[in-house]
């Protein structure tokens, strides 16, 4: 591998990393106009995917990398997503941008228990480019017929029923909103804490009454010596008289 070449890379994630800055914020503009991509996405198989094989289902098509903080903290909301709309015409198509290619994706996935979102990546960014995308993350919200209704440049709280209310809008059939199954990270350690908690307590409260009860226990057993000891010295004066 070439210094240019390496050069170059460097040069590309300097760039992606100072746009990922302007991204951080969330921006969300609505559109109604024709997605238009020639460009192909690598599948989980290493397949070519073009994005009008979606045409019949709503997608979201969301970009993403490894390396950025803000997109992977959006990937257990974006997989529970997947995951409580599954039954719906719905998919969310999320394209690493990452230069190692599919495989850094698929473990990043396995490490992480993304389970209901594929892994898809942007061969030399070109659908990333095609599209004029200036920063990590970005995601269209395109419907059925291939138009694209909304883009959300920047970090995005896929949990949030009313985020899931406009996703929901543009799925076709009508259908009810799905229940939201989402529990964060930090929810669950807390109930980790909150049950540890409880555990310890309850340790205590148990370890206090056998405490109590050798303190009583010993203060029986002295009290008993002391009567013996007082009965031995009364027989030991009645034989002096």
């Amino acid at each position: 591998m070439s210094k240019r070449y390496l050069y170059y890379i460097l040069v590309v994630l300097l760039a992606l990393q100072s746009n990922l800055v302007l991204a951080e914020k969330l921006v969300v503009t609505k559109h109604d106009e024709f997605i238009e991509a020639e460009n192909n996405i690598i599948g989980s198989e290493g397949d070519k995917v073009y994005l009008d094989q979606f045409e019949g289902s709503a997608i979201l098509l969301v970009f993403w990398a490894t390396w950025c903080g803000s997109c992977v903290n959006e990937l257990p909301a974006l997989d529970n997503l997947q995951k409580d709309f599954r039954k719906l015409p719905f998919k969310i198509v999320a394209v690493s941008e990452d230069y190692q290619g599919l495989e850094v994706v698929k473990k990043y996935f396995s490490d992480n228990e993304i389970r209901f979102l594929e892994a898809y990546h942007d061969p030399q960014n070109k659908l990333f480019r095609e599209l004029s995308i200036v920063g990590l993350p970005t995601a269209y919200l395109i419907n059925p017929e291939g138009k694209i209704k909304y883009i959300f440049n920047g970090s995005v709280k896929w949990q949030d029923d009313e985020i899931r209310r406009v996703v929901l809008a543009e799925i076709s059939g009508n259908p009810v909103l799905p229940k939201n199954t989402y529990k964060s990270a930090s929810l669950n350690i807390q109930v980790g804490k909150i049950d540890q908690a409880s555990v310890s307590e309850s340790a205590k409260s148990e370890v206090q009454p056998k405490q109590e009860d050798a303190k009583v226990g010993t203060q029986n057993k002295e009290q008993s010596n002391v009567e013996k000891n007082e009965e031995k010295n009364g027989s030991s004066e009645k034989q002096k008289q």
